[in-house]
């Protein structure tokens, strides 16, 4: 009798370990072209390769939806079509948006945003995973300010050192740099006096480029320069 419970229960186990194992199991294989950095209202083609890692093929609507994380529950989709997708056990589909994506401030909001990224499916019972990426979002035009009005920038355009700083004269915490697709490239800086502060270019390519400065209790302020060697 023992004997016989213990095979039932081994039999059990089994058949709930193959259940689980045949059910099907997308994934985010690769989040591709999903900016580090993006300015608000350009287009953007982020493409998502899905992967189905269970052993249950799949067939149905597979979309691509999004939730901030800050600021928390603004969604959206960064591919939405509702024509069906066949997806093998353990084979991948490569989903580009057609119109491509726009980074508005209805979903992201200026500065720093964490993002969840998931499959969406319809009329399926499958295992989801998410992959979580930052994307910091500028925008094309100065932001007002109530202490720093304008930003001062010389010599435009520049060769190895940029000198910047604002109309009041305010002491400049931090400086960003990103190109016009919004890619932020390191530099250093230093301030010197009047709220001067100087950015070392070395590192950059010729090109046309955002900076952006933040002040201490004061909203950021963005112009644009051009580096040349």
């Amino acid at each position: 009798m023992r004997t016989t419970k213990q095979f039932l229960l081994i039999l059990a186990i089994i058949l709930n370990s193959l259940s689980a194992k045949s059910q099907v199991i997308l994934t985010i294989d690769t989040l591709l072209n999903f900016p580090d950095s993006a300015v608000a209202g350009q287009t953007y083609f982020p493409t998502t390769i899905v992967r189905n890692a269970g052993l249950t093929p799949f067939q149905g609507t597979l979309q691509i939806g999004f939730q901030t994380q800050n600021p928390v529950g603004s969604i959206g989709f960064l591919y939405f079509n509702n024509n069906p997708i066949s997806l093998a056990a353990n084979d991948t589909v490569l989903l580009t948006p057609t119109n491509g994506f726009i980074f508005d401030t209805t979903f992201f909001r200026p500065g720093n945003n964490v993002v969840v990224v998931w499959p969406v499916v319809t009329q399926l019972v499958a295992q989801i995973d998410t992959v979580t990426t930052d994307v910091f979002l500028l925008t094309t035009s100065g932001l007002s300010s109530p202490t720093a009005t304008t930003l001062l920038l010389s010599p435009v355009p520049a060769h190895d050192y940029l000198y910047v700083r604002s109309t009041k004269e305010i002491s400049i915490e931090h400086v960003r740099i990103y190109d016009a697709a919004g890619r932020e490239f390191p530099v250093e800086s230093r301030p010197l006096e009047n709220g001067l502060r100087e950015i070392y270019l070395g590192g950059l390519p010729s090109g046309n480029y955002i900076i952006e400065t933040l002040f201490r209790n004061s909203t950021p302020l963005r112009g644009r320069f051009i580096r040349v060697h």
